[in-house]
């Protein structure tokens, strides 16, 4: 019996399926397949497919997680291209998460959010865009746990829920 998996890909709605697939081939990703409904998007060995279907609730509930390896190089893309002001569409700041990764959103023309992300508990580099990042713009300082995350200026600590430890010094 052979229950090895070989891909596994989300269905992403468009509400403008033209303007969608314009958005995610100015991110980088390339269409091997496409008709009436359904466009296949690929970067790398990883891919979705793009649906000519829209129904808000769905689209506003729909999120996508892209880790990528350097989120510098993603997030300077992203600025230079002016992607935001294009495609009329949103994005965060990149956030360390108490989860060992650096991350920001963006909102695709259809409402539907990535989050793009870079792991910085297996390595000992951090990018350059999660140097001087505060935490969690989300959480209040008093919701911090300190057995997660501290915070002492340039040094931050971050202890993984697994019993891992990590520890970064930034170098100035």
């Amino acid at each position: 019996m052979n229950l090895s998996i070989v891909e596994i890909k989300s269905f992403v709605p468009a509400k403008n399926f033209e303007l969608s697939k314009q958005f995610y081939t100015e991110l980088g990703f390339y269409i091997p397949y496409c008709d009436e409904s359904t466009a296949v998007m690929r970067l790398g060995a990883c891919g979705f497919l793009l649906q000519n279907f829209y129904l808000a609730e769905h689209a506003s509930n729909t999120m996508m997680h892209l880790q990528v390896e350097n989120l510098d190089d993603w997030w300077l893309m992203i600025l230079n291209k002016n992607i935001t002001a294009r495609f009329n569409v949103q994005t965060t700041q990149p956030e360390i998460q108490p989860w060992a990764m650096v991350d920001f959103t963006l909102t695709d023309p259809s409402g539907v959010v990535w989050r793009i992300s870079q792991n910085i508990g297996d390595s000992p580099e951090l990018s350059q865009t999660s140097r001087n990042l505060r935490p969690n713009q989300h959480q209040k300082p008093r919701d911090i746990n300190p057995n997660q995350q501290q915070w002492h200026g340039r040094k931050c600590t971050i202890n993984h829920g697994i019993g891992g430890h990590f520890e970064q010094i930034y170098r100035q």
